[in-house]
């Protein structure tokens, strides 16, 4: 399987008919990874689709960050379990601070999935 487009991806917002567009290269005229349309100015009544389109476009934008996640997570839980397994490999504090650093990274992603950051 291809490997995707490194991140981070941005997220660029469109109005009115204009695109969202996610971006490798912001600012660029290349490095477009999708082109999301948006509802024109006729269509605004429907303002729902509009904010779904823009949470769509935001969680595509956030990809990179979900997938290098998901990763993280398996392994953690692949250590984690591990080392629960395995008698006086960690104190509780390293498996703590394992579990938290997981945490932190997944809240990153997280927001800029939901919210651009």
């Amino acid at each position: 399987m291809t490997a995707p487009t490194p991140g981070p991806w941005t997220f660029r917002p469109g109005r009115y008919g204009s695109p969202h567009v996610i971006s490798w290269a912001p600012g660029k005229t290349y490095g477009q990874i999708a082109l999301i349309g948006t509802p024109s100015f006729a269509e605004l009544p429907e303002a729902k689709l509009a904010d779904e389109v823009e949470a769509n476009a935001r969680l595509i934008a956030a990809a990179p960050e979900l997938l290098k996640v998901a990763r993280e997570l398996e392994s953690v839980g692949r250590t984690v379990g591990d080392l629960l397994c395995t008698p006086g490999a960690c104190t509780k504090e390293e498996l703590v601070n394992i579990i938290t650093l997981s945490g932190s990274t997944a809240r990153k992603a997280i927001a800029k999935a939901e919210e651009g950051n």
